[in-house]
């Protein structure tokens, strides 16, 4: 599992607006994890936390 900002990478993926609160209920609701159908990886989290900040 990676991150990829520009939506471009071929595969499966799924998307999630650059809102904190989307982000915290997607992991809360373990709802990536359905999407991507495993469990996401501590590291890939807080990747996806420092890339939020970003665009607050």
């Amino acid at each position: 599992i990676e991150v990829d900002e520009t939506g471009k990478k071929s595969g499966r993926g799924t998307y999630l607006c650059y809102n904190v609160e989307c982000l915290n209920i997607a992991i809360r609701k373990k709802i990536l994890n359905k999407s991507l159908k495993q469990d996401i990886p501590l590291p890939i989290l807080d990747e996806l936390r420092r890339l939020f900040k970003k665009y607050i």
